[in-house]
């Protein structure tokens, strides 16, 4: 059986943007065994994809001994690498992988053995650290920047040409809708019904708020301005519902303070497994971009997505209908961290525009019912 490594992305929101081109692996290569490589602290996303055979959960900056001879004794025949770092490619390269598949970029091109050309006008992919200017403010080639969903697409349209070039032939005419997967896992939807009962919304629309965002404050919409939105759409058949983790717990409390409103912290009661059946339930979602906005676009649920240094040409929510608020001041997307100057990008978006845009996602989609839990 051929055996295929795959380094999957390091952030929850790019593993779920990935699972598309999982789907495309195992349709085209269907005898092809699928390991994913998946840092720790994202692997719980990826637990009930049913494309993998299975998951190695280990961080490959610095790979246990035990996890290092597992992969190498696995003796895979390729490699695809979803990440864009070196280390990534030197790892494949350590393991004495034959086929190591990737875009040639951050100067790894001569560790790998098929190459993708990066340019850096179609794909603007998110990082942590400002692109260069050029990137940013060159003008695009038509219909650039590229989703990060057909970033991920790329590399597994490569990876079948390498394993098997007739499939390739095959992976084209599959008529894919190259949607997100993400199945809800039982124990997981039991465990919300169970928090959604105590906390007694039967009977209300629940609409989820995301006050936090990876990589810095800069992608986080004020919490004061979320609580602001919240005290406006307040009335008494509306269950507010933040999904911040408990590492989050200080942004509840300043959406807290800035709303009468009660807020049910649900999201610090939750693991990241059982995050997806909790999205699930809500009738809207206002989020930042952040891996909860791609879980709930995996769900099809109805996305007020708020974006301000970051490019939503490219990750944009992929499949769930959505209404982007976006201040389009020049220096965005600039990709920082922390915004040096006055973080007007996301200041300029008023709470009162994501209220209406909730009251309008409300009135034009079939999921605003109330929730009815099972007995």
């Amino acid at each position: 059986m051929t055996r295929l490594l795959v380094k999957m992305p390091n952030w929850v929101g790019d593993c779920v943007m990935a699972t598309p081109a999982l789907a495309l692996l195992k349709t085209a290569l269907p005898g092809v065994s699928i390991d994913l490589l998946v840092r720790p602290g994202v692997a719980g996303i990826l637990e009930s994809n049913p494309h993998k055979s299975a998951i190695i959960s280990a961080d490959d900056r610095e790979l246990p001994p035990a996890v290092f001879e597992r992969l190498q004794s696995s003796r895979y025949d390729a490699m695809a690498l979803f990440t864009n770092s070196m280390g990534s490619a030197w790892l494949a390269k350590k393991l004495r992988i034959p086929r190591r598949i990737g875009f040639a970029r951050e100067w790894r091109g001569p560790l790998l053995t098929h190459k993708i050309p990066f340019h850096p006008l179609e794909w603007q992919t998110p990082t942590p650290k400002p692109l260069s200017r050029r990137s940013i403010k060159g003008t695009p080639q038509p219909g650039s920047p590229r989703h990060m969903v057909e970033y991920y697409l790329e590399i597994t349209r490569a990876t079948i040409t390498a394993l098997e070039p007739a499939a390739a032939a095959r992976a084209q005419s599959a008529g894919m809708d190259y949607d997100l997967v993400l199945p809800l896992e039982r124990a997981a939807e039991e465990k919300v019904a169970r928090l959604l009962r105590e906390n007694q919304v039967q009977g209300k629309i629940l609409i989820g708020i995301n006050p936090g965002a990876a990589h810095g404050p800069a992608k986080r919409w004020p919490a004061d301005y979320l609580g602001h939105a919240v005290e406006i759409l307040s009335r008494p058949d509306y269950a507010f519902i933040s999904t911040a983790s408990p590492g989050e717990a200080a942004l509840n409390d300043a959406v807290q303070a800035a709303t009468a409103a009660p807020i049910l912290r649900l999201g610090e009661k939750v693991t990241l497994r059982e995050l997806p059946a909790l999205i699930s339930r809500f009738s809207v979602y206002i989020t930042n971009d952040s891996g909860p906005m791609h879980i709930a676009a995996a769900r099809r649920v109805p996305v007020v997505a708020i974006f301000g240094p970051t490019d939503p040409a490219s990750t944009h929510p992929w499949q769930s209908p959505y209404t982007l608020l976006r201040n389009p001041v020049p220096c965005s997307p600039c990709f920082l961290e922390e915004c040096p100057i006055d973080h007007r990008c996301m200041r300029g978006i008023a709470p009162f525009d994501a209220g209406e845009a909730v009251l309008q996602t409300l009135s034009n989609n079939s999921r605003w019912q109330p929730m009815e839990l099972p007995r």
